[in-house]
């Protein structure tokens, strides 16, 4: 589920959101991915507590993300 979030939250800034939006959103969801396939290798509970937990964290980041962008925006295609 992880590898689909990410192409799409690249995706939108195909949409209008700037630079400074996809960035952030290639990181954090690269880094939320690399978390989620270490899950892959080590299926535990107690580690699926931790992904489970990095994903509210995703979201603010991306929330965040999206008003720095309309505050200080700068256009990917001019």
């Amino acid at each position: 589920n992880t590898a689909i979030l990410l192409p799409y939250s690249v995706a939108i800034a195909f949409l209008g959101p700037g630079w400074l939006y996809t960035v952030i959103a290639a990181c954090s969801g690269s880094l939320m991915l690399a978390y989620h396939y270490k899950l892959t290798k080590n299926p535990t509970p107690e580690f699926a507590w931790k992904a489970y937990k990095v994903t509210a964290p995703y979201l603010v980041v991306i929330f965040v993300a999206l008003a720095l962008d309309a505050l200080f925006y700068y256009p990917i295609f001019s």
